[in-house]
């Protein structure tokens, strides 16, 4: 089941009826398997969305969407995550809440999913990276920019070993940066915009 509404000027809170529609695979408004609503949208996170567990891709972005990033949006149900793979989906699980008016914390529950895309950039998320986001032993991209998230980069986050973009420019991070792992392949310009932090002591290059 197949609904695209996508980049239209849809207006007010995400729809509670669209929670009626358990076999929905494609929502453009893109599934509770891909859910994509775009541009209008107000209001928080619904509750409704935790229970729908054919979720796949949640893409939110664009929106004046506001309040906390709720903790469930981590939370496991039958030991499995909410957003991971299955048999018939070749895509990552993504979650794209970029470009919204969100406020506080990325939650620790978050680690618990294994399998993600994660793109939380230009909302004004605070407080720190937590540590527990190295539990997403399969995540390939992780951006946070602009924000306003502080601390020091967890140097947990160098095994992950499938990161392939990390961007936490403009925030206020602070201290030294790792270095080991996939961080030694990011660009400067995935750090910039953070005056406190400090730069990655990477290995010269051998000249021959």
């Amino acid at each position: 089941t197949s609904l695209r509404l996508g980049s239209n000027n849809i207006q007010g809170p995400v729809p509670g009826s669209l929670s009626s529609c358990p076999s929905l695979t494609k929502l453009h408004l893109s599934t509770q398997k891909n859910l994509e609503l775009h541009w209008s949208l107000r209001g928080s996170l619904p509750i409704w969305l935790s229970s729908s567990k054919m979720l796949q891709l949640l893409d939110l972005s664009w929106n004046l969407l506001e309040g906390s990033i709720p903790s469930w949006m981590g939370n496991k149900e039958q030991g499995k995550p909410r957003l991971a793979y299955n048999d018939v989906w070749s895509f990552p699980p993504t979650i794209g809440l970029s470009d919204n008016k969100f406020t506080g914390p990325i939650w620790p529950s978050f680690g618990k999913l294994k399998n993600l895309h994660v793109e939380f950039g230009r909302t004004n998320l605070s407080r720190s990276i937590p540590d527990s986001i190295s539990g997403m032993t399969s995540l390939e991209v992780l951006g946070l920019s602009p924000n306003n998230i502080s601390g020091d980069t967890p140097h947990s986050l160098v095994h992950l070993s499938f990161l392939s973009v990390f961007n936490v420019s403009y925030n206020r991070l602070y201290g030294e940066t790792p270095s080991e792992g996939q961080f030694m392949t990011f660009p400067e310009a995935s750090f910039e915009g953070n005056e406190a932090l400090c730069p990655r002591l990477l290995a010269p290059r051998q000249t021959k």
